[in-house]
């Protein structure tokens, strides 16, 4: 678990044009969409006066695309990418099959064919929670590893993009959601 004293603001990346017509997207390396280039100036103007001790970012475009035009110069994570969707990358809820469908509402137990599993993203999600130092942190980043930490701390909802999540270890409980 982080450490006592930490708090981080997840600011989950602008729409690409994947993200916007609900296709599964992982760790194919997408720019941002004219919305979500606007979700991500937005989002900049709303957190630009926090105090943050540590920016990180995805290494992936959109997440430090969102960044960047947020107005801050990230320290790239690699523990920080989005789930690997293996072989569903790039597909929408109504093509993939019953069976992958059930796996993925159980999630918990979910292994993308062809990809990650979800033991291991959260392993490598909370590999990076637990580094945390004691601070004021902000992680431009991806839903599925907002998720990971919101579900690790009791609390579990879907993230919108260009949203804000603040989360932290002072008592060890899910922070409030700030709506994008």
């Amino acid at each position: 678990m982080a450490a006592s004293g930490v708090m981080v603001d997840f600011v989950r990346h602008g729409a690409t044009e994947w993200s916007s017509s609900g296709r599964y997207t992982g760790r194919t390396d997408l720019v941002l969409s004219p919305i979500g280039r606007c979700e991500a100036t937005a989002v900049g103007e709303r957190i630009r006066c926090g105090d943050y001790d540590v920016v990180w970012s995805s290494p992936l475009l959109r997440s430090v695309e969102t960044a960047v035009l947020a107005g801050f110069d990230p320290r790239i994570d690699e523990r920080l990418a989005e789930f690997d969707f293996g072989d569903i990358e790039g597909r929408r809820w109504e093509e993939l099959s019953v069976d992958v469908q059930g796996s993925l509402v159980d999630f918990d137990s979910f292994v993308a064919p062809g990809g990650e599993s979800v033991v291991e993203f959260k392993t490598r999600v909370l590999s990076w929670w637990d580094d945390l130092e004691p601070g004021r942190h902000v992680a431009f980043c991806h839903g599925g590893v907002i998720r990971v930490v919101q579900r690790h701390l009791g609390a579990d909802a879907l993230v919108a993009t260009g949203s804000v999540v603040s989360l932290g270890a002072p008592d060890n409980s899910a922070g409030r959601g700030v709506p994008g």
